[in-house]
């Protein structure tokens, strides 16, 4: 049985990471460094909904292989592999059914960096000929719910300095925190990878992933490992 609410936990934290972003109305006090201002705009003019992908994810219970499409049917998403085995009668009812239930991101939509980082908390922390690394708080509004998850955060930064882009993300929690009730995150790491498809772009997310661990309701230890990757990008036009 393919349970897809129980392996797409990284899809949607990169979700919510957009939301984030997205309804970020937070006022940028602080100017970016150029070299991080000419990163994020390369991240963010990735066109929506053009390109299609395959999604390999690999946790505790095993591996999935599906299929992104913006130019098939809604919801755009097609099962094709578990456990090296093409899925049978059980696993696409399943999957059919998950994708009702859970409204998954498009993840080579475009990453709004700029509203998702607090330039006013950027720091370098090292620099290379190659590369500078930054470190980071979310940026978020003090009166949006996620607020309260995103003070409890804290990142850094890859940049790859020519082309300019952003190579890698990582989050983590600076101390155990409640995201809902009876849930205690203890420790959580995600790392976020990104390469461009051609020389000069566009900037694609290539892999993700993240650990937690957790209780829940005080007494039950919780444990998840789950990996992502993307591959296979191909333009199918605007959709």
């Amino acid at each position: 049985m393919y349970d897809i609410s129980n392996r797409r936990s990284v899809t949607l934290v990169i979700g919510c990471l957009m939301v984030l972003a997205a309804s970020s109305s937070l006022t940028q006090a602080a100017d970016l460094p150029p070299l991080v201002s000419k990163a994020f705009k390369a991240m963010e003019t990735t066109p929506s909904n053009q390109w299609a992908y395959r999604m390999t994810t690999t946790d505790q219970d095993g591996t999935a292989i599906e299929q992104f499409d913006p130019s098939s049917p809604a919801p755009h998403w097609e099962l094709l592999e578990v456990d090296g085995k093409a899925p049978d009668r059980s696993d696409l009812k399943d999957y059919e059914e998950g994708l009702k239930e859970l409204e998954l991101p498009n993840l080579a939509d475009d990453f709004a960096f700029s509203e998702l980082v607090d330039s006013r908390s950027l720091v370098l922390k090292s620099e290379s000929d190659r590369t500078a690394i930054f470190s980071f708080n979310l940026a978020a509004d003090q009166n949006d719910d996620d607020a309260e998850v995103a003070k409890f955060l804290a990142g850094t930064l890859t940049i790859n300095k020519s082309p300019a882009y952003v190579s890698t993300v990582e989050l983590g929690n600076k101390e155990p925190f409640s995201p809902e009730i009876g849930v205690n995150i203890i420790d959580m790491n995600v790392r976020i990878t990104f390469q461009p498809l051609g020389k000069d772009g566009p900037y694609f997310l290539t892999s993700a992933a993240e650990k937690v661990e957790a209780k829940a309701f005080g007494f039950m230890n919780v444990s998840e490992n789950e990996t992502i990757t993307l591959s296979d990008y191909v333009h199918v036009g605007n959709k």
